[in-house]
């Protein structure tokens, strides 16, 4: 049963075009001195797609833009540059940012619209100086639609 299976398989394998089929009867080459008892083995291998770098790349962004952790680290640079400014501009005085170095100022996201493609950034790594001189932690948010590279909306307000 279990040869049955295996040759129904490999039709099936051939008829879809995933695979060829390579029969291997025996390790020498002359036909007269093989051993008799040897038995043929199918070897299928799959058929790769010849795909150019461009259907290459535009797959693999269909696949990273159905997983979120992908998706968001393949847009944190942007919405670093693009939407820092803008939580910026919301401080009435001077502002400080107090991420590392090494840390992203759009730690948190979230899906905005999955369908869309659209992102969701938090982040409270910002202070604000308020006109007595003091400084006041604040939490802000931005949706980023990676098809336009732009932020369309944003928040910014004194952390709880």
């Amino acid at each position: 049963m279990g040869g049955f299976l295996m040759v129904v398989g490999a039709v099936l394998c051939l008829l879809m075009g995933m695979c060829t089929i390579e029969i291997m009867i025996g390790d020498n080459e002359e036909p007269a001195l093989r051993d008799s008892k040897v038995r043929p083995t199918l070897n299928l291998k799959a058929i790769e797609p010849n795909l150019t770098e461009a259907e290459k790349a535009r797959t693999e962004d269909q696949k990273c833009r159905q997983d979120l952790q992908c998706w968001g680290d393949k847009h944190s640079k942007a919405v670093y540059v693009q939407c820092s400014d803008i939580v910026e501009s919301y401080a009435d005085y001077d502002h400080k940012w107090t991420d590392a170095w090494y840390e992203s100022r759009f730690p948190k996201f979230v899906w905005g619209d999955k369908r869309l493609g659209k992102l969701k950034y938090y982040g409270d790594r910002i202070k604000f100086q308020n006109g007595f001189g003091g400084w006041q932690q604040m939490e802000y948010a931005v949706v980023y639609d990676p098809q336009i590279e732009r932020c369309l909306g944003w928040y910014v307000r004194p952390k709880k």
